[in-house]
């Protein structure tokens, strides 16, 4: 796979935590090698006790190459902790850095449309992108949405609820530098709700999706 693009094309850089995700992590990758916005690398950090999950990214690691796909091993404390180890690797680098499950589907636009809300707004400002999820089961079956926020996401709504999902989350580097210089995440339990307190106390600018992707 040719991942050579014109250097004004904004970088992504997926952040992904995995545990025994064999069962669904195959549609998940698929999804991302899928985005429209094809200037991306995929930062995964397995935490599995069992070689499943990682034999399967290995297995994607060979077909696009490590320079698309890179491994670490997890530090096995916690999902939340799994996360932030990958917010806090210095090795990781990108103009935006966006979260992945390991057992969602993305869809196409999913990249294109976080990335063109977020640089609309100047980089020296902390920004995240969140938005409304499909929900499905077990079967992929279609089962709902997330619930549609009516109200401008804040600080202030950061305090007693959590409307940004890890799932949707995207975040440039000015958002990411907050979160480096920032103790607390691993501790929290909840690395998404971090985020989305900190981002906003910190006056960030925080971008909601009423569109599922």
């Amino acid at each position: 796979m040719d991942t050579r693009m014109p250097p004004s094309i904004p970088h992504v850089a997926i952040l992904m935590g995995t545990y025994n995700g064999e069962a669904y992590l195959s549609e998940q990758l698929d999804s991302i090698e899928g985005q429209q916005h094809a200037h991306w690398t995929l930062h995964v950090s397995d935490d599995s006790p069992l070689p499943g999950t990682r034999r399967l990214l290995e297995a994607y690691q060979r077909r696009w190459g490590e320079q698309r796909l890179k491994i670490y091993s997890g530090k096995q404390q916690g999902f939340a902790a799994n996360f932030m180890s990958l917010v806090r690797n210095s090795a990781i680098q990108g103009d935006y850095y966006a979260f992945a499950d390991q057992d969602d589907r993305w869809h196409p636009e999913k990249l294109t449309r976080a990335v063109e809300r977020l640089a609309a707004y100047p980089p020296s400002q902390p920004q995240l992108y969140t938005a409304r999820a499909q929900l499905v089961d077990e079967q992929g079956t279609p089962t709902g949405y997330s619930t549609l926020q009516a109200r401008p996401p804040g600080f202030n709504n950061a305090l007693v609820q959590n409307i940004a999902s890890g799932n949707t989350m995207v975040f440039n580097q000015a958002a990411r530098e907050c979160l480096q210089r920032s103790p607390h995440g691993e501790d929290t339990g909840l690395h998404d709700w971090w985020c989305y307190l900190l981002i906003s106390g910190c006056g960030g600018r925080v971008v909601y999706d009423s569109t599922p992707v």
